[in-house]
């Protein structure tokens, strides 16, 4: 593993931006926490569950808008469903 100059410098500009890691690593820092006890990370189950419901939600209102978009598109000209 190879350190730069350039890569170093980048480094605290970064952090100043708070544009620290990639997405997925922003990702994990959310789901876990250091916990300086054990020194170690632990998974932070709150944060989990958060994430959880709201991509249930968000799957859930995707089907019923197609669901509906579908219903609309598949109805009778007299304004009854099939």
């Amino acid at each position: 593993m190879t350190t730069t100059k350039t890569r170093r410098n980048e480094a605290p500009r970064a952090a100043a931006a708070k544009k620290i890691g990639s997405p997925i690593d922003q990702l994990l820092l959310f789901c876990y926490h250091y916990d300086p006890v054990t020194g170690k990370y632990g998974l932070l189950i709150a944060n989990v569950i958060r994430l959880a419901g709201l991509a249930t939600a968000l799957i859930l209102g995707v089907f019923i808008f197609v669901m509906l978009r579908r219903e609309r598109a598949n109805a009778a000209p007299g304004g009854r469903t099939a």
